[in-house]
This record gives structure tokens, C-alpha cells and sequence, in this order.
């Protein structure tokens, strides 16, 4: 069979979450995972990308306790696990934060194929930003790449693809 992009989205990782918990892709095995990569002082993409991850939770009931819900930092500078786990809990409670070294965060973007790149705001409180790809992952229960969803995907549209595939 043909090597594909799609074969080459994911990977394994060591990372951290809430209390200083280890996690890697191991951790999420036996349930399909959503990840979304982003940071915490994320104006817009961020915030709106995990509320739709919580309407897909949402929409899901009881479903939703047959997946992982996942949100990586890509500015782990200033992002460390508490301050993820907590950022990502603010949007529901079943979204688990992660982060951790620099290099770590590097490696992790690079398996999962995610644009990140550091842009210096000279003059703003927050002295820099991170351009990043707005991508929803949705990797199956060995962790293997089904497909993603774009920023501003219908919420329900979104719920009904993951239902159909818990279901089946």
C-alpha cells in the first residue's frame, strides 16, 4: 500500500498533565482521541476550537465517555501543565491539557504535522504570539490517523462523524 500523509499524523509522546500526571499516546489507547494543538493566551482559533471540541462533547451524552478529548500546547514557555490542564478544563472538564519542555513540544508538533512558528509583537503585553494550524485531530483507539477537522466544522456535523465511528 501506498505511504500517505495520513499515515504520517501522529506519534508518540511524553508529556505532561492536571498534578503532574504522565502522558503519552499509550494513555489514550482502547478510545478514539480528538487533539488540538494551541496555547493558552490564544486570542481566537484557540478558544473557539476547543468549544467546539466541548460542543462535540456536548452533543455526544453519554458517547462522549468513549473518547479522549485532548489540547497540546505549543508555547509551553509560558503554558506549563497546571496552567494547560486549566485552560483546557475551562472549556469542559473531559479535555485534558498537556504540555512540557520545549523540545518536547517540538517533537510532538513535528509527528503530528502541526505549523507552529514563533512571532515577536514588539510593543504587546504579551511579547509574542504562535501561528499555528487549526486542525482537530480524530485518531482511532490505536492511535492511528482517521481524519481531521477543519476550523469552524460544524459541531454537530463533527459529533455525528465521531458517533457513527464509536458505533461501529
Amino acid at each position: 500500500r501506498q505511504m500517505c500523509i495520513r499515515d504520517s499524523i501522529g506519534g508518540d509522546f511524553d508529556l505532561l498533565g492536571k498534578d503532574g500526571k504522565e502522558y503519552n499516546l499509550a494513555s489514550f489507547k482502547g478510545k478514539p482521541l480528538i487533539i488540538f494543538f494551541g496555547f493558552a493566551s490564544c486570542p481566537d482559533i484557540c478558544p473557539y476550537g476547543l468549544t467546539m471540541i466541548s460542543s462535540v462533547l456536548d452533543t455526544l451524552g453519554d458517547d462522549s465517555n468513549m473518547i479522549n478529548a485532548v489540547f497540546v500546547t505549543l508555547d509551553p514557555e509560558r503554558d506549563d501543565y497546571t496552567s494547560t490542564a486549566q485552560f483546557a478544563s475551562m472549556f469542559h472538564e473531559k479535555i485534558i491539557g498537556l504540555s512540557g519542555s520545549i523540545s518536547q513540544i517540538d517533537r510532538v508538533a513535528d509527528a503530528w504535522r502541526v505549523y507552529k512558528k514563533k512571532v515577536e509583537l514588539p510593543g504587546s503585553d504579551l511579547v509574542y504570539t504562535i501561528d499555528h494550524s487549526a486542525f482537530i485531530y480524530l485518531m482511532d483507539k490505536n492511535g492511528i490517523f482517521l481524519q481531521h477537522f477543519n476550523h469552524g466544522e460544524d459541531p454537530e456535523v463533527m459529533a455525528s462523524k465521531i458517533a457513527s465511528f464509536i458505533n461501529s
